[in-house]
């Protein structure tokens, strides 16, 4: 709270100061004495007292960051550059001085919580576990989590930064509307992450149309998604139940604010946020204020969204490709019709297709591969070095990467983009391959790089099957298919026996679950690990009515009766 320049000198402003603050103490006090238990009130009262007195003395309009650990830096910068940010793109900046605390450690976090904003222990818990930073427009205060995963990297940090600080912005322009239960939770958070999409594309970190396309991907994979209708009006039990993770309520408010913009030119969105900010303040309601600023009601608005919506959850993918220096414009040009043509298979095989809006980089090389993800994220060139290892394609959020200089036939070409896109795919269905059941997502993977060989002339299912039979016949060691289950025995078995050995058992063991159960049926366990937090086995045993385990024994029976019987038709 700011209060007007007292007039006469400074030791009378100063009496006069400390005057108003002992009156206001003294009615809060005696308010506790009508009501309330004094002692529980007292330290409320001292702090509101302390705070009003801070601000006379020194409400200087600047930004103050406190804390430590090796995000403070980037909280630092942030805050350094929010003004000419929100003058830049708003049209408006701050008036009053804002403190930003940067918590070092979850409990430093909730201590801030519990001191700076008065919640109790259980309600600075509740907070902490749901968000990565919390702002007082009243109070001038933010505090921001170091250790939450909002504040990985230094995108991360920009963009929480700002978003808090926008809050305060927000505050400021509704006169204290912004969080009152007329106003649209959706568009006030949503209006939040989009500009601090827009101060970390300003320092030179994730780009706004790159942190708009991993929303969209994060939102396509999410099996209970937040409705819109569900973040209108919501009072502060309420924004802390659907702000829990599990509902990704901030990725569906981010995503109507960007499609909501979208009606607009890039010159104005900033401008229009402001304006619906400042209608609240006029003493509109969220409704009233967004009709007038944005040209149509909120009804029709909803609408439209569910509409385009829907369109995200059934078109396939939009794949643009970033040809870096040395791959050619044919080398392009192929690529983009490969993933093209995967998307047609999985669609005729699956009934499902990669969704949403992503960036294919091709890179020329383990070095510019390398160079590449330095440049697309916040990684050193060293620690993307590390990071791409003896990869040969790795994907970030909604941007992937291909090292094609590794690739020198047609062959391993088209059958690695098949084996990339289902990957990315499933891990989009399944909202995350952690908890895969790993030789079908992997199996199924390598048979639609397969299949798109075949669909190119470049040989038969049948024909690949007799040579993996070969292989494993030449290996003489071999892993059993359920020793293949989750993905870290997947690993443990690709150091014992080799990738190809486990890749070929995954692909038959696949091929013998497709076979009996049909292609749809995979698409139904996608669905339905989903639908239980990416939790493959449980999905399996409900989709197949067996465990993974058992029935990867039984495809591994008949895969060595198979290759037996293969073996003796050969000798015979």
């Amino acid at each position: 709270m700011s209060a007007r320049p007292v007039a006469g000198s400074g030791s009378e402003a100063t009496t006069v100061k400390k005057l108003f603050a002992l009156v206001l103490l003294a009615l809060l006090l005696g308010a506790g004495w009508a009501g309330y238990h004094a002692p529980d009130l007292l330290p409320q009262a001292q702090r509101l007292a302390d705070d009003l007195l801070s601000h006379f003395e020194h409400d200087d309009g600047a930004i103050h960051v406190e804390g430590s650990g090796a995000a403070l830096a980037d909280v630092q910068k942030a805050a350094a550059a929010f003004d000419g940010l929100t003058q830049e793109k708003l049209g408006v900046t701050r008036r009053h001085s804002v403190r930003v605390y940067v918590a070092a450690s979850d409990a430093d976090y909730r201590r801030i919580l519990r001191e700076e904003f008065s919640l109790s222990d259980e309600e600075a818990g509740q907070v902490a576990a749901i968000s990565g930073g919390w702002s007082g427009g009243s109070l001038h205060v933010t505090a921001v989590n170091a250790k939450a995963g909002v504040m990985d990297s230094h995108s991360d940090r920009y963009a929480t930064t700002a978003h808090e600080l926008f809050h305060q912005l927000q505050y400021e322009m509704s006169h204290g509307r912004d969080t009152d239960k007329t106003a649209l939770f959706w568009l006030e958070e949503g209006s939040a992450d989009y500009v601090g999409a827009m101060m970390a594309e300003k320092l030179g970190a994730r780009t706004l149309a790159r942190w708009q396309q991993g929303v969209l991907d994060d939102l396509l994979g999410a099996p209970h998604p937040a409705r819109p209708d569900q973040l209108i009006h919501l009072e502060f039990e309420e924004r802390k139940a659907i702000m829990a993770k599990e509902y990704h309520a901030y990725a569906m408010a981010d995503m109507m604010t960007v499609q909501l913009l979208e009606r607009f030119p890039k010159a104005q969105r900033g401008q229009k946020l402001a304006a619906y900010f400042e209608a609240l303040g006029e003493g509109m309601t969220g409704e009233e204020a967004f009709a007038q600023t944005f040209g149509l009601t909120l009804d029709d608005f909803l609408q439209e969204f569910a509409s385009w919506w829907q369109k995200q959850k059934s078109q396939p993918a939009s794949i643009q490709i970033d040809a870096r220096e040395g791959i050619t414009e044919g080398q392009a040009d192929f690529y983009a019709a490969q993933a093209s043509a995967v998307q047609q298979l999985l669609a005729r095989r699956f009934g499902q297709t990669l969704h949403g809006s992503y960036t294919l980089v091709l890179a020329n090389g383990k070095d510019d591969l390398a160079r590449a993800v330095s440049d697309y994220s916040d990684m050193t060139p060293a620690e993307a070095k590390k990071t791409v290892g003896e990869s040969l394609w790795l994907e970030n959020g909604s941007t992937l990467f291909l090292d094609t200089a590794a690739l020198d036939s047609e062959r391993q070409q088209i059958f690695s983009m098949g084996v990339m896109l289902t990957r990315v795919m499933e891990a989009q269905a399944m909202g995350g391959t952690e908890k895969e059941v790993a030789w079908l997502a992997r199996g199924a993977a390598y048979l639609i790089g397969t299949l798109r060989l075949e669909e190119e002339g470049l040989g038969s299912l049948a024909d690949y099957r007799r040579t993996w039979y070969s292989v494993l016949q030449e290996k003489g060691s071999f892993p059993d298919a359920a020793s293949l289950t989750t993905p870290q025995a997947y690993e443990q078995a690709c150091a014992s026996f080799g990738d190809e050995s486990c890749s070929i058992v995954a692909e038959l063991a696949a091929d013998d679950l497709f076979a009996r159960r049909g292609w749809g049926s995979f698409t139904k366990w996608m669905r339905a690990a989903n639908l239980a937090d990416g939790d493959g086995e449980k999905a399996f045993q409900s989709v197949y009515g067996t465990s993974p385990n058992a029935y990867a024994s039984s495809a591994s029976a008949r895969l060595l009766r198979e290759m037996n019987s293969e073996s003796s038709m050969y000798t015979r």
